[in-house]
């Protein structure tokens, strides 16, 4: 089961890397700002804040608000939209990836958040486009996003990669996921 689910969470990623970026709200003084570029297994780019202080392109959450039971998420700018969620009382920057099963985190998030793990215990966990690929799975001790939580949460940490993965593991705690526009809206 773990494999088939990390193979869609590859897959997914791969396809959502693929989609023309949305960089219509860069400036153009930020256009030839230097940036740091690192990519995981999806080929997907991160690009972060330059060292002289001008912003590129910020990829963590943007516009997140919650009320009544319902949390609306702004789209960004690279067409994704991203959300803040606490994990195990740690605040984790996520891809909402409707298409992916789980929940994948990278290291550095997993370790942000307390979750215990081990490389020396990373095993082939899936597949994707770009070959095998290796993690750990792990029980999350809390998940909460809005008004929604969950305990004992099963998600797998990868080898390598810098993107955290929403999926379906937990946006099924919602009642509906809907996007219009550029607002995707999870309601209780």
């Amino acid at each position: 089961m773990w494999r088939g689910v990390l193979v869609i969470v590859v897959v997914a990623t791969f396809v959502g890397a693929m989609m023309p970026a949305r960089d219509d709200a860069l400036g153009a003084e930020n256009a030839s700002a230097p940036a740091s570029i690192s990519s995981w297994g999806s080929g997907e780019p991160e690009i972060r804040a330059s060292s002289s202080g001008s912003t590129v392109r910020s990829r963590s959450a943007g516009r997140q608000t919650s009320s009544g039971g319902s949390v609306r998420l702004s789209r960004q700018a690279d067409g994704h939209f991203y959300a803040k969620v606490k994990v195990n009382n740690s605040t984790v920057d996520f891809l909402v990836d409707t298409g992916a099963s789980g929940i994948a985190l990278s290291m550095a998030d997993a370790r942000r958040a307390n979750v215990a793990f081990d490389k020396s215990d990373f095993e082939i966990v899936g597949e994707g486009a770009a070959g095998v690929v290796r993690g750990q799975r792990v029980l999350l001790d809390t998940v909460k996003l809005g008004s929604e939580h969950a305990s004992n949460v099963p998600a797998v940490v990868l080898d390598g990669g810098s993107r955290s993965l929403l999926g379906q593991s937990f946006l099924e705690r919602f009642g509906t996921v809907e996007i219009r526009g550029d607002t995707m809206t999870l309601r209780g």
